[in-house]
């Protein structure tokens, strides 16, 4: 587990990551800068896609959760 930090404007908001392959991988870009808006319930930005394993993904997501979308070529 590593602790980060999201700063938004003039709001910090601490963050966890946890040990999985896209939090590892998350963790390799940092720091980075992304462009996004807030829904008023989350913040919805755009990253490059990264890693993942497929056996560690889940949908939805719960509060607190940083979630990079991934999109599957068909």
């Amino acid at each position: 587990m590593k602790n980060i930090k999201i700063i938004v404007g003039d709001t910090v908001i601490p963050a966890t990551l946890n040990d999985t392959v896209a939090a590892k991988d998350f963790e390799t870009r940092l720091p980075f800068t992304v462009k996004g808006s807030d829904s008023g319930i989350d913040y919805c930005c755009v990253a490059k896609e990264g890693k993942c394993a497929p056996e560690q993904r889940q949908s939805g997501w719960k509060n607190g959760d940083i979630k990079l979308t991934v999109t599957l070529a068909e």
